[in-house]
């Protein structure tokens, strides 16, 4: 590959005539740089979002709100039992199982592995 200060010269074959495409490598880099700078503010921007969603889901938690609006987004709280399906659950519970059917041991544990999970959600509201 050849290349130059300024430009490379990128070789197309097309049928039997050969045309050359000219890249500026400054203007490539400048891009590169561009993205990356884009990149690194989008982070610190999403950081401080996921700051003021935790301060917002700390104020519903400390005034029992399930729901409340800010602007023109909704943020929701919802708790649901959530229950570990993995094989160091289960045969830590095969051990101690009583004998019984399939179903009665499902739902026993279910009973037993089953923990509450809180749930926050934030989601722009629809305009008409």
């Amino acid at each position: 590959m050849t290349t130059f200060n300024t430009y490379v010269y990128l070789q197309k074959k097309m049928q039997d005539t050969i045309e050359y495409d000219v890249i500026d490598i400054e203007q490539y880099e400048d891009l590169c740089t561009s993205i990356k700078d884009l990149r690194t503010q989008l982070k610190n921007n999403v950081t401080k979002l996921k700051e003021y969603q935790q301060s917002v889901y700390e104020h519903m938690d400390a005034e029992g709100v399930d729901t409340i609006d800010i602007g023109a987004y909704t943020f929701a709280k919802a708790s649901k039992m959530r229950c570990k399906w993995n094989k160091k659950a289960l045969l830590k519970f095969a051990e101690g199982v009583d004998t019984g059917t399939f179903e009665e041991s499902i739902s026993q544990y279910e009973r037993e592995c089953s923990e509450p999970q809180t749930i926050y959600s934030g989601k722009k509201r629809k305009t008409c």
